[in-house]
């Protein structure tokens, strides 16, 4: 994972860049450490982010699509070409991105998540 961009001083949105390969735990747990919403129902999810992307993974309660959250991502189409897309690229649907029938590869993906004022699941500090 690259770490997070925020979006400018007046935008609530965070920006957080993660490598296909990057196990989706780290990333939900990363962002809820951060404070940031979105895939915090994804917790306990196995995989990858790219399988992730590629099957729209999906939690039913409450109800949240990993795509709800993808920006933008690089991918590898089947020619050998590398290109960033848009979220709108994938047409996510249930269970569902368009690279199961394009063939293409996600190299990284950004995703878009809301700051969360005042709530940190992370280590508690103290004050001395």
């Amino acid at each position: 994972m690259y770490g997070r961009r925020e979006a400018g001083r007046s935008s609530r949105k965070v920006f957080v860049e993660a490598d296909s390969g990057v196990n989706i735990n780290t990333l939900v747990r990363f962002t809820i450490e951060e404070g940031l919403g979105g895939l915090e129902m994804h917790l306990g999810l196995p995989g990858t982010v790219g399988g992730a992307v590629y099957m729209n993974a999906k939690w039913i309660h409450p109800e949240g699509y990993l795509g709800d959250t993808v920006y933008k991502a690089e991918i590898v189409t089947p020619g050998g070409e590398v290109k960033a897309v848009p979220k709108s690229y994938f047409r996510f649907a249930y269970d569902y991105s368009c690279i199961q029938k394009t063939k293409d590869i996600v190299i990284s993906v950004t995703f878009a998540f809301n700051k969360r004022i005042g709530i940190r699941c992370g280590p508690q500090q103290t004050k001395a």
